[in-house]
């Protein structure tokens, strides 16, 4: 039945075999896959960004991948938008929507309505390149200062928004919006740009609407409710050590299949023009995959610097920092979806279930077929055999800013703050700072002389 058709997601951290997963369910399903991966969406970089390929293209139909020029700028209520009439035209039609991806808040944004909606007609937005059509003005606040000003009448170039530093933009929107500035890290670019462009947008704080948004009813602390309710998460898992061997393996892998001259042709077409050798800039679009920043001091080489012994010591580090940068990654996609789809007990979550494939050999039997029965019950309205992940105990941080002046360094979240206060790293700051005053302070005594 129509109303039976649910949405599929295939979370877990990068390396766990998502992708194959996804594929299988969609051939036994008449199913179609919606990538959520913010850097395989751009053309380009196949090897790097570790995209499906070919012959697993022809295998089932993939949505939102190789569909953006690598030097445009793309942002998740972008994804959202492309998405959301996909998904509901497969549903119309009685086809299985299946979002795979590591990009979770890509995922978050498709599940639920947590994004304020772009207007369409408002086209030149703050640090958009296209300016064709006037945006609709609002007033600023009166105590806004000139710079704001400035700003959001349009008179900076677009050129120049990346000499505007991120602390001056998180100064603006305190200007605008105090309570969201609040919870924002000084330094969370993409997000204060975001919260610039909904004032710009809607004539309103972003905190007032997403406030709005959560009063919603099924609203929660993270914004407005599940959007599908026929949805299932599928929670690919890996035991830690073998997939750091896992992850390692691949960056090695990537080596042989042509990582170096892909980096190389990308840096030669795209990137070399854009890039102060002493600045690069690797906070946007594609050049955020893992491994652009890493192997940077490697690319910018001459060809016989490349082959000398500095060269090839330069590569072997860009390689070990790749290493490092992907488990971190993992790390960091695992970390997410504990913490926004297992613990937030004021939100409608779908249910989550884990699918264990740390042995490879027994992928059929751990991965593939609970899979299939969990997607198969669903359709047919019935519990599966496996049963989905417990709540966990809510770990609630209030969302607020904290600026240590011993470590000199922004924390935003209460409970993070406290962390902060109570580690060892901050209390041999204090104790080192402490020490410095105190010797600046004594006057050292000079020997008597004896004649």
């Amino acid at each position: 039945m129509l109303s039976q058709t649910p949405v599929v997601v295939v979370l877990g951290c990068t390396g766990t075999g998502k992708s194959k997963l996804a594929i299988e369910l969609a051939k036994r399903f008449n199913g179609e896959i919606i990538s959520a991966d913010s850097m395989q969406v751009y053309k380009g970089l196949d090897i790097i960004t570790n995209k499906v390929t070919e012959d697993e293209l022809q295998e089932a139909v993939h949505h939102c991948i190789n569909s953006e020029d690598p030097l445009d700028r793309y942002t998740v209520v972008d994804f959202r938008n492309k998405t959301l009439p996909i998904i509901n035209k497969l549903i119309q039609e009685q086809k299985l929507p299946i979002i795979v991806g590591g990009t979770n808040y890509y995922i978050e944004s498709i599940l639920w309505e947590v994004l304020i909606k772009k207007e369409e007609e408002q086209t030149r937005l703050l640090f958009d390149v296209d300016r064709t059509q006037e945006p609709t003005l609002f007033s600023l606040p009166s105590h806004c200062s000139s710079f704001t000003k400035q700003l959001f009448e349009h008179q900076i170039v677009p050129d120049s928004f990346k000499e505007i530093s991120s602390s001056d933009l998180h100064n603006c929107l305190k200007e605008i919006d105090p309570v969201m500035a609040d919870t924002l890290h000084p330094e969370d670019r993409r997000k204060i740009i975001r919260s610039l462009q909904v004032y710009q947008q809607h004539g309103y704080p972003h905190s007032s609407l997403l406030l709005q948004q959560r009063s919603q009813s099924g609203g929660s602390s993270l914004g407005g409710p599940l959007r599908f309710k026929k949805s299932v998460m599928l929670w690919i898992q890996c035991e830690r050590e073998v997939l750091k061997k896992r992850l390692d393996d691949r960056v090695d892998e990537m080596l042989r299949r042509g990582l170096i001259k892909e980096l190389l042709d990308f840096h030669k077409s795209y990137n070399e023009k854009r890039i102060d050798k002493q600045n690069p800039l690797y906070t946007e679009g594609i050049f955020q995959s893992i491994g652009f920043k890493e192997f940077h001091n490697y690319l910018i080489l001459t060809d016989e610097q490349r082959n000398s012994e500095i060269g090839k010591k330069i590569f072997n580090q860009a390689v070990e920092d790749m290493k490092i940068a992907t488990k971190q990654y993992a790390r960091k996609q695992e970390k997410w979806i504990v913490n926004r789809f297992l613990r937030k007990p004021d939100r409608q979550l779908p249910p989550v279930y884990r699918l264990p494939a740390t042995d490879l050999d027994t992928w059929e039997e751990n991965v593939l077929l609970p899979a299939v029965d969990v997607v198969n019950s669903t359709l047919q309205g019935i519990s599966p055999v496996l049963n989905p992940l417990p709540m966990l105990e809510s770990l609630e941080d209030v969302p607020e800013s904290h600026y240590c002046d011993v470590c000199e360094k922004t924390f935003v979240g209460r409970r993070t703050w406290k962390i902060h206060l109570e580690s060892k790293k901050h209390y041999k700051m204090k104790a080192s700072k402490k020490k410095k005053v105190l010797d600046e302070n004594i006057t050292p005594q000079k020997e008597e002389i004896k004649v």
